[in-house]
């Protein structure tokens, strides 16, 4: 009978400290919650500014529209351009597309775009240059 008691209040003692724990002392209260969610926001958004990969990749949708046949372009992996932070949130992306030409062959045309990350996954292009 002694034994069930004092187990029975262990339960109970162990499940108020439980209790005391997770809505006192570890609770995170809304200030401290608004103030991690913008850390960690902010960390995102520089970690997008200075990301030369995403950069490649967002030029693409501002070089399509300037060939001859946008559905058929084919951008090369990441590894075969030349990206370079000069820094603001700006990227110069040197790089190529390879897409059908008028008569039906694959023409390559080589491009130069500086990409700035405009904030909250916006992305605008400085500069385009198609070079034929």
């Amino acid at each position: 009978m002694n034994t069930r008691k004092i187990i029975m209040g262990m339960v109970i003692l162990l499940f108020g400290l439980g209790a005391l724990l997770y809505f006192g002392i570890y609770r995170e209260t809304r200030e401290q919650r608004a103030q991690r969610l913008a850390a960690e926001e902010a960390a995102r958004e520089k970690r997008q500014c200075e990301d030369g990969a995403l950069a490649y990749v967002k030029s693409h949708a501002f070089v399509k529209p300037r060939l001859r046949s946008p559905g058929s372009a084919e951008f090369p992996e990441v590894s075969e351009v030349i990206t370079e932070y000069v820094g603001d949130c700006r990227h110069s992306i040197r790089a190529y597309v390879e897409s059908l030409s008028a008569t039906g062959g694959t023409l390559r045309t080589r491009y130069v775009a500086t990409m700035r990350y405009a904030g909250q996954d916006t992305w605008a292009v400085d500069e385009l240059r198609i070079l034929e």
